[in-house]
């Protein structure tokens, strides 16, 4: 084989190889778990969903109503507080989360971290809307906390997710093409006291940080 050729074809298979390497580095592709090695995890991120959804999308957090007796009694609110806050409830004692890093913390032991990234502004920080016309409308937090367990919540949030949907783990199955890093399952699904409004759904899970995580919202 004249010299050039070798150097041709020795060059194709390091770029082959090469290829190759970064195809199952960078995107993950190569054969998907069955769902055998994945059931477990999957049925437990779903059942601690319910938790993050509540905090995510649901009613949030106990707390104390303003002007409510229980507040009063305890003289939750004084007249500071209640000019400087008015918009936000302060979270009761009576929740497994007294501090945003704990919501963190579970919300992360759930979620992967691009789904949560979408969703921490409008949770922590409070978004800013731009409008074509050149104004603005800004939405505070739902959350926020002033100093190490004092947490507010916001009294403007209207949750839109209401009950629980219910999932049959029986019927689940792998469906469409599925990597290392990237899997769907489909399996049945009905709200709470709806047994006869099965619903299908597709949950996308993605592997991160050494494990599964949910990358699409249980509700």
């Amino acid at each position: 084989m004249p010299i050039m050729k070798k150097v041709i074809f020795k060059a194709g298979i390091f770029l082959l190889v090469l290829c190759l390497l970064s195809c199952v580095v960078l995107t993950g592709c190569g054969k998907g778990p069955a769902i055998e090695e994945i059931k477990d995890r999957a049925v437990w991120l779903i059942e601690h969903s319910y938790s993050a959804n509540t905090i995510l999308f649901g009613e949030g957090l106990p707390v104390f109503e303003r002007n409510s007796p229980v507040a009063d009694l305890l003289y939750v609110y004084d007249s500071a507080d209640t000019t400087q806050n008015a918009n936000y409830n302060l979270v009761s004692a009576a929740t497994s989360f007294r501090t945003q890093a704990e919501m963190m913390e579970y919300l992360e032991s759930v979620y992967s971290s691009a789904y949560l990234a979408s969703l921490y502004p409008a949770l922590f920080t409070g978004t800013v809307y731009e409008f074509g016309d050149g104004s603005a409308s800004v939405e505070g937090a739902r959350y926020r906390e002033e100093a190490e367990g004092i947490l507010y919540q916001s009294s403007q949030y209207s949750p839109f997710v209401t009950g629980e949907r219910i999932y049959d783990y029986s019927t689940m199955t792998i469906v469409g093409k599925s990597t290392p890093k990237q899997v769907k399952i489909r399996l049945d699904s009905y709200k709470l006291g709806e047994t006869e409004e099965k619903l299908p759904i597709t949950l996308t899970f993605v592997f991160e940080r050494n494990a599964w995580y949910l990358d699409s919202p249980t509700y």
